[in-house]
């Protein structure tokens, strides 16, 4: 485990490169944890660590992917020891860096050995290193105070997180391309029931996908990945971020900010009779206490917020469990629960005054619990009468007829042909349907 400032941390984190869709590596400065991979990022970046409180794994612009012998050659030491003096250098004044990361994949050899005694020879924190993985099923056996895996499966996870003899960092997972991260709750439920794991950065924050230069000259401001030029290149591999190069939330950082939520509720009793809930809410923060937070419920009856009511929570130290009870308005669990309507709670803490990061209402934590789920719909009326249908495949199209409907599709698109007819209540329809496109 680790420790700050006598507290228990858990690193939740991602992987982030200094990328810009127009200005490329010269970035304008926009989680509580940020892996610099696979180079020191652009310096500004770390006075806004240390503002903001951020936690930071700064990595050395240290990688041989394609020839990781040369970790092995006495020759190349002086370079792979140069690499880790400029980086602690430059960086060991930042009290947001937690921890020296010696490189990314660069192999198991002795030269590490000179890159772990050289940053310990200029600063006493801990150092990161994956590469070394002496051991077949992770990395960090040697030359590093941790032990480091990447991309691990659940049984993984479940089997390697606890009772080892030092910390377990996750320095790379979730790779979040496209539509990704779906699993990122299975991870952390076993992340934070560990004893040995300190967290882990997924890869990675942004896309890194580009505008092209002429067409920013015409004012067109559309994004381009490896497919749009000529190789060689990995088409849209590094468009594998949590947000999109333009910097919009998305989806998956939705599901990242629920994953790794400080607050945690628990739906404890819920009582019909008496129209209330007793819930429990966990301050997982381990420095900060909830007196800046209001908790804010909504009942929602069959799909609409019928009452929204907000409370002030008192100072929850971390680490410890509050307990609250409340009344739901608007609503009448009984006949609701008769007539198998929905009742869903939606609970949420958010910040009662604005912060430097974020204005009022800022939400951190959320969760919906089904109070009532909704019954059975009632059976449909259907006709008795079978359906006269008939089917007949040619060379290039199949056909389908009825007394209701006339439809063709092409073999070779899977689109419907355009003298398709559907007949309803007297009236005859031309139908067109198209095809559903797949990437992937």
């Amino acid at each position: 485990m680790v420790y700050i400032n006598g507290q228990r941390v858990f690193f939740k984190g991602v992987n982030r490169h200094d990328t810009d869709p127009e200005r490329g590596r010269a970035v304008t400065n926009e989680i509580n944890t940020v892996r610099t991979s696979h180079y020191p990022n652009n310096a500004r970046m770390y006075a806004m660590f240390d503002h903001y409180g951020l936690y930071c794994v700064c990595e050395a612009d240290l990688e041989d992917h394609a020839n990781q012998s040369i970790s092995d050659r006495k020759s190349w030491i002086p370079s792979f020891v140069d690499r880790i003096d400029r980086m602690v250098l430059r960086d060991r004044n930042h009290a947001s860096v937690v921890m020296w990361s010696l490189g990314n994949e660069a192999g198991n050899g002795e030269n590490f050995r000179a890159c772990y005694d050289a940053a310990k020879k200029l600063d006493n924190r801990p150092v990161h290193y994956e590469g070394t993985r002496s051991n077949g099923n992770y990395g960090g056996g040697r030359f590093s105070d941790f032990y480091s895996k990447m991309y691990p499966g659940m049984a993984w996870m479940k089997q390697n997180t606890s009772n080892l003899d030092k910390p377990m960092f996750i320095c790379e997972y979730a790779h979040a391309m496209g539509n990704a991260i779906g699993n990122l709750k299975e991870y952390w439920d076993i992340i934070e029931s560990s004893n040995s794991c300190i967290g882990g950065c997924i890869w990675d924050w942004v896309d890194q996908a580009i505008y092209e230069p002429l067409e920013l000259k015409k004012g067109i401001r559309r994004l381009h990945t490896g497919y749009d030029f000529p190789g060689p290149h990995q088409g849209n591999f590094c468009s594998n971020g949590v947000i999109p190069a333009t910097r919009e939330e998305s989806a998956k950082l939705a599901e990242v900010k629920a994953a790794h939520q400080f607050v945690k509720f628990l739906v404890q009793h819920v009582s019909e009779d008496k129209q209330t809930v007793d819930v429990r809410l966990t301050n997982a923060y381990a420095f900060q206490d909830l007196s800046a937070f209001d908790f804010v419920y909504d009942v929602v009856h069959n799909g609409n917020i019928v009452a929204t009511k907000r409370m002030k929570l008192p100072a929850v130290l971390p680490g410890t469990a509050h307990g609250i009870s409340f009344k739901l308005p608007k609503v009448n669990l009984k006949k609701a629960h008769a007539k198998g309507e929905e009742v869903l709670l939606n609970l949420r803490v958010v910040y009662r005054e604005a912060q430097t990061f974020c204005p009022a209402g800022h939400e951190v934590a959320h969760q919906q619990v089904a109070l009532l789920n909704r019954g059975n719909l009632p059976a449909l009326a259907t006709s008795q009468k079978s359906l006269n249908a008939k089917t007949k495949e040619t060379a290039t199209e199949w056909r389908f007829t009825s007394d209701k409907i006339q439809a063709a599709f092409s073999k070779e698109t899977g689109g419907q042909d355009s003298g398709s007819l559907l007949q309803r209540n007297g009236r005859t329809y031309r139908t067109r349907f198209r095809r559903t496109q797949y990437y992937i």
